[in-house]
């Protein structure tokens, strides 16, 4: 399945009759996202991961809210974002793809925290280059039963995957890689 039909499978997924059982104090969503822009879905995938919880469901009719996506990079710079919350019609405009993402993320930290209601709010990344420095277990300056643990867990892909959602969740944008292995010294990459 190529990326393309993923992505369409996935909107398709969202946007379709999809009703989860309501809870009596579960916030009901509809969520109209127009846009086949890969970097948004994790912040869609995040709120289909809390109506999991039961806090919130996704409807079709009668929503609490009903949320919209947009892109203005003229308005916004990269990775900021605005909420509009006015009556139930909630818009998430980003200066770019990875802004709607975060501000789909802001909405389900609100809704996870209990909220009944979504705030309006504008923020903006103060720093352009927010990063994590990550040791990798290569050619360690000391051995241990530790090391070799992390020297299996680098290697699977399953924890790169959520370690990529919680810097993503967390606002960060790069991820260093560190090593005192003299690989990366003796090549050049593009």
């Amino acid at each position: 399945m190529n990326s393309k039909t993923l992505t369409n499978f996935l909107l398709v997924l969202f946007l379709a009759n999809f009703f989860v059982s309501c809870q009596k104090d579960d916030v009901r969503i509809k969520l109209s996202n127009k846009s086949d822009i890969p970097l948004i879905l994790p912040g869609i995938e995040k709120l289909h991961d809390l109506s999991q919880s039961g806090k919130i469901s996704f409807v079709n009719t009668n929503p609490d809210f009903e949320i919209f996506t947009a892109i203005d990079s003229v308005r916004f710079q990269p990775e900021a974002f605005q909420i509009s919350a006015e009556n139930n019609i909630v818009t998430v405009t980003g200066g770019d793809a990875t802004g709607v993402m975060y501000g789909l993320f802001d909405i389900k930290e609100q809704l996870e925290n209990g909220q009944k209601s979504i705030e309006s709010k504008r923020e903006s990344p103060a720093v352009a280059f927010r990063a994590i420095k990550f040791n990798l277990p290569w050619m360690s300056y000391r051995k241990g039963e530790a090391l070799q643990l992390h020297s299996e867990t680098v290697r699977d892909t399953n924890f790169w995957h959520e370690y990529l959602d919680m810097m993503a969740e967390n606002r960060f944008n790069a991820l260093t890689l560190w090593s005192q292995h003299p690989f990366h010294l003796m090549v050049k990459t593009k």
